[in-house]
C-alpha cells in the first residue's frame, strides 16, 4: 500500500510540475536571461576597458622612461667627450711646457747673440702674436620640439685662450 501511495504522490507531483511548466511565461524567462547576459557583457566590456587603459598607461610610462634614459645617456656622453677633450688639451700642454706657465699675452722668445769675445746679449721679443692656438671642444644636448634628441658638437677657436701656457 505504501508503494501505491508513493506512486500516486509522484504522479500528483508530476502533474503539478506539468501545470507549472504550462503556466510559465517563457517570454519573461527569456527576457530575464537576456538582461542577465547583457549585464555580464557590460561587466566584461568594462573590465576590458580597465585592462586596456592600464596597459596603455604602462606602455606610456615605459616609453617615457626609455626616452629619459636615452637623453641621460646622450648627456653623459657629451660630458664625457668634453672632459676627454679638456684632458687631452691639458696633456698636450704639459708635454710642450718649457718653463713656468704664463698667460698667452706674456709669451716671449729670447734671441741671444754672442760676439767674438763670447759675450752674450739677449733680447726678449713678444711671441704672443705668433702663437697658434687650437680649437676647443664644446657639446650641447637637448630635445627639440619633435621630441628628438639633438647633440650639438662643435670646435670653438679660442676656447682655452685664458689658460696659461
Amino acid at each position: 500500500m505504501q508503494v501505491f501511495l508513493a506512486a500516486q504522490k509522484a504522479v500528483k507531483e508530476a502533474q503539478a510540475a506539468q501545470v507549472d511548466i504550462e503556466t510559465t511565461d517563457w517570454s519573461a524567462a527569456f527576457a530575464a536571461m537576456d538582461s542577465a547576459s547583457q549585464q555580464l557583457l557590460n561587466l566584461a566590456s568594462a573590465r576590458t576597458q580597465i585592462l586596456q587603459s592600464a596597459y596603455e598607461e604602462v606602455e606610456r610610462r615605459l616609453t617615457e622612461d626609455a626616452a629619459a634614459k636615452e637623453l641621460k645617456a646622450a648627456q653623459l656622453h657629451s660630458v664625457w667627450m668634453t672632459t676627454k677633450e679638456k684632458s687631452a688639451f691639458n696633456l698636450r700642454r704639459l708635454k710642450t711646457m718649457n718653463g713656468p706657465r704664463v698667460p698667452i699675452e706674456q709669451l716671449e722668445v729670447q734671441q741671444c747673440t754672442s760676439d767674438r769675445l763670447h759675450n752674450v746679449e739677449c733680447e726678449n721679443m713678444d711671441a704672443s702674436a705668433n702663437f697658434q692656438e687650437g680649437s676647443g671642444y664644446v657639446s650641447n644636448v637637448y630635445r627639440d620640439p619633435y621630441d628628438a634628441i639633438v647633440v650639438e658638437e662643435q670646435s670653438v677657436d679660442g676656447l682655452y685662450h685664458d689658460v696659461p701656457r
